[in-house]
């Protein structure tokens, strides 16, 4: 309407000109939800419908014409069957299936023989503990992989350490990674079994192994346990410790160093846990390390009050380190797993002294 003469008058061209845009834009709108209501049914469907597919007697499941989606992670045969377990980070849950639903754009084909070792989980830790062992099972079973044309990952992350053990593995030629919203029709695809557990939190026996195995091949062996570590988290993102310095304070007299895993390069890292004899730091992706460091080491993992999580015992556990765990307080208020925290010195020392070898005033 407009305004003419001091009164208001119908602008029936304007209108006229809405009214069209409505029709065009209102069945558009009704098609595009009728269409997503029936691939969700679908998606849905197939969640509920999983298929566990037994493993081959190496130990790996082949497929023919298989996808494999991402994120979250799915493998479906060509017969449209969600495969359990590679897909068991998927849930059966309407959100998940909106989210598999919305990834799900058509796929892009790939020739030759496939590997896929990824996991859901992004951090150093998953990587370490979930995608490695997988690949470390297949060039096991294989020899090498001089037969496979591409290896599927997670996604990518921006810190060197990815670059670095893809190429100590020797396929940073053949590795792609597969980021979120990935769609991906292999020719022939060959999955490795998970050898974590617990929702990908915890390493089996056997992945353990073969990870020792292999990281005990570049790294250095000393016969003797001499570095005292304090892993700072004063450079992380989230986690960090109010206090952290009081405390290096109380650390260094006794002869630790503190470190910044940020700054060292991947096997640097690995050859100060395996020197360590104590190794005092913060719950966090760096202390997976720890899984290099010799018998009879001891780690001391200062926790956030959120909640438990026992990954970094169970590591420590099958690489004969000794565990000990501090709850640290809360800075915010809000217990909330990537929350700061308040790190009580005393209680630190309290520990220490009940390692063999710290008395306060020396090593």
């Amino acid at each position: 309407m407009i305004h003419k003469n001091g009164r208001w008058r119908f602008n029936y061209e304007r209108a006229n000109g809405t009214i069209r845009g409505l029709l065009v834009l209102i069945p558009g709108f009704i098609w595009f939800k009728l269409r997503f209501r029936a691939k969700e049914g679908q998606v849905r469907h197939l969640i509920k419908h999983q298929h566990q597919i037994p493993m081959g007697p190496d130990g790996l499941v082949k497929l023919k014409n298989a996808h494999l989606v991402a994120q979250p992670l799915a493998v479906i045969n060509s017969d449209w069957e969600l495969l359990w377990p590679f897909s068991e980070q998927l849930g059966r849950s309407a959100h998940d299936a909106r989210v598999l639903w919305q990834t799900f754009r058509p796929g892009k084909n790939v020739k030759g023989v496939s590997v896929y070792a990824g996991v859901d989980g992004i951090s150093y830790y998953h990587w370490l503990i979930g995608t490695v062992p997988k690949i470390l099972f297949v060039r096991q079973r294989y020899g090498s992989f001089a037969g496979v044309d591409q290896v599927f990952v997670g996604p990518k992350v921006k810190e060197s350490y990815q670059s670095e053990i893809l190429h100590l593995l020797n396929i940073k030629e053949k590795t792609q990674f597969l980021g979120r919203r990935s769609h991906v029709v292999c020719e022939e695809v060959v999955l490795p079994p998970s050898l974590t557990c617990d929702d990908q939190r915890e390493l089996t026996l056997e992945g353990f192994t073969l990870l020792r195995q292999w990281l005990d091949g570049f790294t250095i062996c000393e016969s003797k346990r001499s570095l005292l570590l304090f892993i700072s988290r004063r450079k992380a993102k989230r986690r960090k410790f109010r206090g952290e310095d009081e405390l290096f304070s109380m650390l260094e007299p006794l002869g630790f160093n503190r470190v910044d895993l940020e700054d060292m390069p991947w096997v640097e890292q690995l050859n100060l846990f395996k020197k360590a004899r104590i190794v005092v730091g913060g719950h966090g992706a760096g202390l997976a390390n720890i899984v290099v460091a010799q018998p009879g080491a001891s780690l001391i993992e200062i926790q956030p009050p959120s909640k438990k999580n026992p990954c970094f015992k169970n590591l420590a556990a099958m690489a004969q380190v000794n565990y000990y765990r501090i709850k640290c307080g809360v800075v915010r208020g809000v217990e909330s797993h990537g929350a700061d925290g308040i790190i009580d010195r005393n209680v630190v020392f309290k520990v220490l002294k009940t390692i063999n070898g710290i008395r306060q005033g020396q090593v």
